[in-house]
């Protein structure tokens, strides 16, 4: 989720009062979520589609990783 200008959003909760833009993106394989990687920026428009596609790519990585370490149980 790509937020360009958290002060458009009337129900937006900051961590921090100077947070301008935000995204999350979440670590998942499969229908499951592990995690999640969240960044904050006090510039409006902070990340653009580029933002984004490397950030998912950190987040596919970590997917991966945490898959092969978890047990069978744990596994999706």
């Amino acid at each position: 989720m790509n937020i360009p200008d958290v002060t458009k959003i009337s129900n937006y909760l900051a961590c921090s009062s100077d947070t301008r833009s935000e995204l999350v993106v979440l670590i998942r394989r499969g229908d499951s979520i592990y995690a999640q990687i969240d960044i904050d920026s006090h510039q409006i428009a902070a990340f653009d589609d580029s933002s984004v596609e490397d950030v998912q790519r950190v987040a596919d990585w970590l997917a991966q990783h945490y898959a092969s370490r978890s047990t069978p149980s744990e596994r999706p």
